[in-house]
């Protein structure tokens, strides 16, 4: 194409024609980085405590095969506290943390020079976002847990992101359901939990399903079950106050553990298809409750965890702590 453009170039008569092939091989001259000018990224966290060193970084992917990664630059997020007067913070008048930071990527690898795929026509030019929380206790040795991520970013544009980090829990119910859950004893019942980590789902563990309340006689509030996925895979029951697991617990034919009476199913965790959103595991809970169970109106109490690395640097002191507090969620059931 350059070629045809210098023929037609060297026969053209007109001033202004010559002038604008002489304004097309110019840019055919212009280097790569030049042919795509960097645009400004901010990114804006929210949910985090305050204390934490975290990183916002950029990645260049320069080839149309997605395996050249180019580190394009990177800064340690600024942090001050707001009044929760933003989206997603529902209590007026409490102060909360957002960190923040920009970065406008470069496209040369360090050291110089445009990267090795970069100006080849067909190629593709994406970024991927990250930011970081730095963990460990040796300063010499940093180690980082991800906690934000975005691939695959509009290149050569200025956009601002935020992200407000939560993990929660919440029942998948029926359209319009809204009343007590009914669940009969001595009949299978399931239960459909939706776990949400914006971090990711690898982050989820032990997810779990409690009925609590204060049965008759003693109307003594407690724990009359619970039901949960261990961190080796294996499901448990705790009633009676007491645990049993899969391989410490009789099974009945169809594959279920029984204790106190209580028959439980492998507890299974999907992260994606049939409608499950995205950031999050749908657990479901199939039990049948003994005749022997306690009825009446009682809570079913859905919850999960945050995988923790097991230090944070907090105000430059490697601290032990809950990054990211689980809520968890409540919903009435009706045992009969």
């Amino acid at each position: 194409m350059t070629n045809l453009l210098k023929k037609l170039c060297l026969h053209a008569g007109a001033w202004r024609l010559m002038a604008a092939c002489a304004l097309v091989l110019g840019m055919g001259a212009m280097p790569a980085s030049a042919a795509y000018p960097p645009g400004i990224y901010t990114l804006r966290l929210m949910g985090l405590p305050a204390g934490l060193t975290v990183v916002f970084s950029t990645k260049l992917l320069a080839c149309a095969d997605a395996t050249n990664f180019i580190d394009s630059g990177s800064v340690t997020m600024s942090s001050r506290a707001i009044q929760a007067t933003d989206p997603g913070f529902e209590l007026p008048g409490v102060s909360r943390t957002v960190y923040e930071g920009t970065v406008q990527p470069r496209f040369d690898v360090p050291g110089g020079g445009p990267g090795p795929c970069l100006g080849i026509e067909g190629s593709t030019h994406d970024l991927e976002l990250r930011a970081s929380v730095r963990t460990g206790t040796d300063p010499a040795q940093p180690t980082w847990r991800e906690v934000y991520f975005l691939p695959r970013v509009m290149m050569n544009a200025n956009l601002r992101f935020t992200q407000i980090l939560e993990a929660r829990s919440s029942f998948v119910l029926l359209p319009g359901q809204t009343g007590p859950v009914t669940i009969t004893r001595d009949v299978e019942a399931s239960v459909s939990v939706d776990n949400l980590n914006k971090i990711g789902t690898a982050a989820i563990r032990r997810p779990s399903l409690s009925i609590v309340g204060r049965p008759a006689p003693t109307f003594i509030y407690r724990e009359l079950a619970r039901f949960w996925l261990n961190d080796s895979g294996r499901t448990c029951i705790n009633a009676n106050f007491r645990t049993r697991c899969q391989g410490d617990a009789p099974t009945t034919p169809s594959g279920a553990i029984v204790h106190a009476g209580i028959e439980l199913w492998p507890i299974v965790a999907r992260t994606s298809g049939n409608g499950v959103p995205s950031n999050t595991s749908r657990a479901l809970f199939k039990f049948k409750l003994p005749a022997s169970f306690p009825v009446g109106k009682f809570n079913m109490v859905a919850n999960a965890d945050d995988t923790d690395a097991p230090f944070y640097l907090v105000n430059g002191v490697p601290t032990a702590l809950d990054l990211l507090p689980w809520q968890s969620a409540v919903h009435d059931v009706f045992v009969q």
